[in-house]
């Protein structure tokens, strides 16, 4: 998908839902994809795919960042306080916690980017 000058590569949901897999208390593993890394051990409350109701109540979601067919990859995140956060549509996720991109095969490493 192309916008605004960018391309963005994304994972096309299927039958599969996505995975979670908990590395540590404060750490988790998106779909194999996205690490999450809370500041504390009692920021996250929990992790779960993206609902298409739930994006049209977050009201500080800047829907320009990125093309809507990729929000529904994105996990949905809840923390102890209530509130709720989507990574890359809303800002909040900087100051709780990170989330860190790692494609399975590296982009370096191949010719992905290979240019003539």
């Amino acid at each position: 998908v192309s916008k605004n000058n960018t391309i963005y590569i994304y994972r096309e949901l299927g039958k599969n839902k996505p995975s979670l897999q908990q590395l540590s208390n404060s750490e988790w593993l998106w779909d194999g994809r996205l690490k999450i890394t809370a500041k504390t051990n009692d920021t996250i409350k929990s992790l779960e795919p993206m609902k298409p109701e739930i994006l049209n109540k977050i009201q500080e979601i800047n829907s320009k960042k990125i093309p809507k067919r990729i929000w529904k990859t994105l996990p949905l995140i809840t923390t102890y306080d209530t509130k709720v956060y989507v990574p890359f549509l809303n800002d909040g996720d900087s100051k709780k916690f990170s989330v860190k991109f790692l494609p399975l095969v590296s982009l370096k490493k191949t010719s992905f980017f290979h240019c003539e």
